[in-house]
């Protein structure tokens, strides 16, 4: 479960601030299926396991209960201890008739279904799956009769991003990473033909007016770019908390403000004398679900 076999297969991790990406490239023989999860420990007890087929969440308690299996977008299990949400994506040309994907689940603190656990004990054991239904095709270029030169040879590329967040955060926080999984941002270039007369500080004010139009009216920052103070104003739809996280450009958490936001619009104002110059991205979680903006101090 946890090794996948093939002398060829290629796991990449990647590490972010908050964040883990797997990119696994598939290369085995022929066989019947192949899973891909993980598996928590008793500190996961009266967690809740959630996915895009089971958003209204499973307890994990050692005791086993009845999910919806079948291809995952995403994955979360979310408690006190803290929240996982992990978002799949994979590129293959094998098609429906030679294989389906599903996901696999178990909870067993006595019997687990699978021996890979290695304490014999399954906590919300999850993750996806692949049955192949034509034993003719592979994904190892170098295995004999249907490999890289064989017209049964096909490729299999997945990727798993992992995001560690605080705890009992619910099912909308997943979907969103997996919408934003979907719809990445893309950045282009060209070339500046004069740049006479720029500086640092103008470099500044021109990204800083192009940041402060380009998100909603619900979650805005003033003045942009800001000496000592900087005010976020933002809009809830009911009362609760709110955390305003400051990140620098490397990732790193810099500064976090909590408070209590109201019905409505609601305003704060920040002291920035901790904060060097530079330029800032400003994270407001509120109904759980993480909101970018970014700041330039001067």
């Amino acid at each position: 479960m946890g090794a996948v076999s093939g002398p060829f297969t290629q796991r990449t991790h990647f590490f972010y601030q908050g964040r883990h990406d797997v990119a696994t490239d598939l290369r085995v023989h022929n066989i019947a299926s192949i899973y891909d999860a993980f598996d928590y420990n008793p500190a996961a007890n009266n967690m809740v396991y959630r996915n895009n087929l089971n958003p209204n969440g499973i307890t994990i308690n050692g005791t086993q209960d009845k999910v919806t299996r079948g291809d995952l977008a995403w994955e979360q299990v979310s408690g006190i201890p803290g929240t996982i949400s992990i978002v799949h994506s994979r590129a293959t040309n094998l098609t429906p008739n030679e294989a389906t994907f599903t996901s696999y689940y178990d909870d067993n603190k006595k019997r687990p279904a699978s021996n890979c656990t290695g304490d014999g004990q399954a906590w919300g054991t999850s993750g996806v799956g692949i049955n192949f239904l034509n034993s003719n095709v592979c994904t190892d270029p170098l295995e004999s009769g249907c490999g890289v030169a064989s017209s049964f040879y096909r490729t299999l590329q997945t990727r798993m991003t992992i995001y560690a967040d605080a705890a009992n955060m619910v099912a909308t926080t997943a979907a969103a990473y997996n919408t934003k999984s979907n719809n990445p941002l893309i950045v282009s270039t060209a070339a500046v033909s004069n740049v006479a007369g720029s500086s640092v500080a103008s470099v500044r004010k021109e990204l800083a007016a192009d940041l402060s139009t380009s998100t909603g009216r619900d979650f805005n920052v003033y003045p942009n770019p800001a000496k000592n103070m900087v005010s976020i104003r933002y809009t809830l739809p009911a009362d609760q908390e709110v955390s305003i996280i400051f990140h620098d450009l490397t990732g790193r958490s810099v500064m976090v403000k909590k408070m209590k936001g109201a019905q409505g619009e609601n305003e704060a104002r920040i002291d920035l004398s901790q904060l060097k110059k530079g330029v800032y991205f400003l994270n407001l979680y509120r109904d759980n679900l993480p909101q970018v903006n970014k700041l330039v101090v001067e």
